[in-house]
This record gives structure tokens, C-alpha cells and sequence, in this order.
């Protein structure tokens, strides 16, 4: 997921879209959608995935939360 939002991130900084998205192998429709929902000012979402990363390793443990537990919290926080 880090990847993909990186590039998605990236891509808002690159003029030719199309043409990046393309060499990318990513559907320029699929992109665009992307594009929309996901700006530069939703890059916290970086951040978010690397702690939760983290959280699945075992780093950060302060609770007994499984792994469904975390990634249930990770889409949350990802789309809110």
C-alpha cells in the first residue's frame, strides 16, 4: 500500500500525468480517481502506513491487537 500512495503522491507533482501513469502500468482512469481523492495535503497517509507496519512487526506494542485488529484500524484512519 506504501507504494502505491507514493507514486499516487508523486504523480500530483508530475506534468504528464498520462504518460506517468502509463510507464507506471496504472490505468490513467484509475489514476485520475486517485488523483481526486488523494492530494499531497493526504500525505499523512504515508506516515500512517509506515506506523502500522511497524504495529504488525511488533514495534509500538502496547496492546494485544491482532493483525485484523490493525488493519481494520489502518483503512479507517486511511479513509478518514
Amino acid at each position: 500500500m506504501y507504494n502505491h500512495f507514493s507514486k499516487l503522491f508523486a504523480l500530483h507533482y508530475i506534468k504528464d500525468v498520462k504518460a506517468a501513469s502509463a510507464v507506471m502500468g496504472w490505468m490513467h482512469a484509475d489514476v485520475s480517481n486517485g488523483l481526486r481523492y488523494y492530494s499531497p495535503k493526504n500525505a499523512e497517509i504515508l506516515h500512517i502506513l509506515c506506523e502500522y507496519d511497524a504495529k504488525a512487526k511488533g514495534l509500538y506494542a502496547t496492546n494485544n491487537s491482532s493483525n485484523s485488529d490493525l488493519m481494520k484500524e489502518l483503512v479507517y484512519k486511511v479513509m478518514h
